[in-house]
């Protein structure tokens, strides 16, 4: 009889712990997936108010941002929940075109892509998203161009900028790069990590594993 007892009392503690394993990763996919929701609105906002302004200085401008903007918009309607860093290029390519519609020749993007990353795993509009953060919150002009660079090393995908603090900050919601860090921690539970040496601003996503790259 005691052995008995003891062979279903482990029984009953297996499955305890798998419910409450079900219930854990239940948990992280609805954070995960409310996550993805809040940065879509976030990014659609500030493409149709910059198209905004576009459309009452220069029509032509504004007719190549929004064939840019349909691309990147064709592109997060996947809605998978990773892709290709070769995929994710892509569409990164499409939100320059319109930054430099936005800015011409004073924003400029140089990329360093080694091709033996190109099927590491990444989650959508995550280089986008860190982009889309130096854009804003730096200066652009004529006297200050702003360069960012996205490579490949180390493991990692890193995008990185010069400082070029603005004088008047630009307000922030806080869904940039805290809505990235937390879904990169609760897809592969990995930190993006984002170092400011006071000249240089570096976010690097680092690879987990041999087929993701966080």
């Amino acid at each position: 009889l005691l052995v008995v007892q003891l062979l279903r009392s482990q029984d009953n503690q297996k499955k305890i712990a798998v419910e409450n394993e079900t219930l854990r990763s239940q948990n992280i996919l609805t954070r995960f997936e409310a996550l993805k929701s809040q940065l879509d609105p976030h990014f659609l906002f500030n493409s149709l108010n910059t198209l905004q302004s576009l459309i009452t200085l220069d029509t032509e401008k504004a007719e190549n941002y929004l064939q840019q903007l349909s691309s990147v918009l064709r592109y997060t309607l996947q809605n998978k929940e990773v892709l290709s860093l070769e995929d994710e290029i892509k569409c990164v390519y499409a939100y320059c075109e319109m930054m430099h519609v936005r800015y011409g020749e004073n924003l400029q993007f140089e990329f360093k892509i080694d091709a033996k990353y190109n099927n590491y795993s990444v989650l959508p509009l995550s280089l986008q998203s860190l982009i889309e953060n130096a854009v804003k919150h730096n200066v652009i002009s004529s006297k200050q161009p702003l360069v960012v660079t996205v490579a490949t090393g180390d493991e990692c995908v890193m995008v990185s900028n010069p400082i070029q603090a603005k004088t008047t900050p630009e307000e922030s919601n806080g869904i940039g790069l805290a809505n990235l860090s937390e879904r990169y921690r609760l897809k592969w539970d990995k930190d993006v990590e984002i170092t400011n040496d006071g000249s240089t601003f570096r976010d690097r996503d680092r690879k987990s594993g041999s087929a993701g790259m966080p």
